[in-house]
């Protein structure tokens, strides 16, 4: 027995900006920019502490290679 369980496009997505920040633009006024959200949690043998400044050398790593030069990396809760 056979069941579709799936149904999968190769290609992007229509741009939309469900999840996004307010930037204050040079003018004053509010531009929202599409934003993308990642979650890391530590786990119970390691202190916060280094676990974030371990996330925060690693995003200093990939700056340029994994992450496109140009692209704004903010850290909205620390």
């Amino acid at each position: 027995m056979s069941r579709t369980v799936a149904d999968v496009v190769v290609g992007a997505a229509e741009r939309s900006i469900a999840h996004g920040r307010s930037l204050r633009a040079p003018g004053g006024e509010l531009r929202r920019r599409p934003a993308v959200s990642i979650a890391i949690a530590k786990t119970q043998r390691r202190q916060c502490g280094a676990v974030a400044d371990d996330v925060m050398r690693s995003l200093e790593s990939v700056k340029g290679r994994i992450v496109p030069a140009g692209l704004d990396i903010a850290v909205t809760r620390n």
